[in-house]
């Protein structure tokens, strides 16, 4: 019920453009049934968590790595993955998004609770901060519990801050990255008790991270569509392949787009086609394509997305736009007739 309750992110005045709120919220992965030893805390969903058919925290690589993280402890099922901000962030904006922190009070409020009742319904044995936005959504919790007359969580169980998974891609940072959460893992083994012994007795991270320390996310952990695409759920294909390196095997494109890669070298495109998480309580729908062209025509010839503002002011302004994302596609075969009905909806409008 608490999840359905969070309150919409602003999107007006400072805090417009700050989020990627047109797929829906994300809230966690792992447990909500009072079994959880390891709470991990990030900071934002990225691409993979905001797939219509994932919804799950902490899936894509920098999940990978947490999951990695969290077999070194041999806890496998005894975790809750949580995050900072229920939306993904634009790294653009980061500094803005950290403002809605402190200065929506709804906001504040329903994380502080979330993260009560996970605090309250669990038997914690550790807690792992993720980067620098999570350690600022827990300390302002905690402060909270504090003013409320109740223990530092800090005195009660132990704290680890840690450097964020999605860091170490170049070596000076590699390095860090794997020094920290070594520190981490040397600590943690003698307060968490393992799901899997054999996991926990495994070796440490060594001087870099990795692909031996990435760790496969359990199929368990997400919606029963999205076990139907296990390479999402393990993106090694896609991190060693010899050309083309990607990390992680979804990203976005634009403000309404996601691009998804499969193995076998085919890519699906989906498209926000309903009401945005803005005005449709969160349910928008959602439509797969299979290549860029037909989700350009879709998105012009239905007129979603960010043209139907320019509908609004100027007319002229939108076919412009139009025909320029036309021609940026490679679409001038087409441009007339697209570019003939939409014009004939931007003149109604105005």
């Amino acid at each position: 019920r608490h999840l359905r309750e969070a309150p919409k992110y602003p999107n007006t005045g400072m805090f417009e453009r700050v989020f990627w709120d047109d797929w829906g919220p994300v809230f966690y992965r792992g447990r909500l049934n009072g079994t959880a030893r390891l709470l991990c805390i990030a900071s934002d969903p990225g691409p993979t968590e905001g797939m219509p058919f994932v919804r799950r925290s902490l899936v894509g690589d920098a999940g990978q790595r947490v999951q990695g993280f969290m077999e070194k402890l041999g806890i496998t099922e005894s975790y809750t993955l949580v995050n900072a901000f229920t939306y993904p962030t634009r790294p653009s904006r980061i500094s803005v998004g950290r403002k809605l922190m402190t200065e929506v009070p709804e906001q504040l409020k329903w994380r502080n609770d979330f993260y009560d009742m996970l605090y309250s319904k669990n038997k914690l044995e550790a807690i792992v901060l993720f980067g620098g936005q999570s350690t600022k959504a827990f300390d302002m919790w905690n402060e909270s519990r504090q003013a409320r007359g109740l223990p530092d969580v800090r005195q009660e169980v132990t704290v680890v801050d840690v450097y964020h998974p999605s860091g170490g891609r170049d070596w000076t940072s590699n390095v860090r990255l794997a020094e920290g959460w070594r520190v981490a893992i040397t600590a943690l083994r003698k307060v968490v008790t393992p799901d899997d012994e054999s996991l926990a007795n495994q070796p440490n991270f060594g001087q870099v991270f990795s692909e031996i320390d990435y760790a496969e996310i359990p199929s368990s952990d997400l919606p029963s569509r999205a076990r139907s695409y296990p390479w999402i759920m393990d993106n090694s294909w896609s991190r060693n392949v010899a050309k083309g390196r990607r990390n992680n095997s979804v990203k976005r494109i634009g403000r309404l787009n996601m691009e998804f890669d499969n193995p076998d070298g085919s890519r699906t495109y989906y498209r926000v086609v309903g009401p945005n998480a803005r005005n449709h309580n969160w349910t928008p729908r959602y439509r797969g394509f299979d290549d860029l062209q037909s989700i350009a025509k879709f998105a012009l010839n239905d007129f979603y997305g960010d043209d139907r503002y320019d509908a609004r002011v100027n007319a002229t302004s939108g076919i412009t736009r139009l025909k320029n994302v036309l021609k940026a596609l490679d679409l001038d075969d087409t441009k007339e007739a697209i570019t003939e009905r939409v014009e004939s909806q931007l003149l109604s409008a105005n």
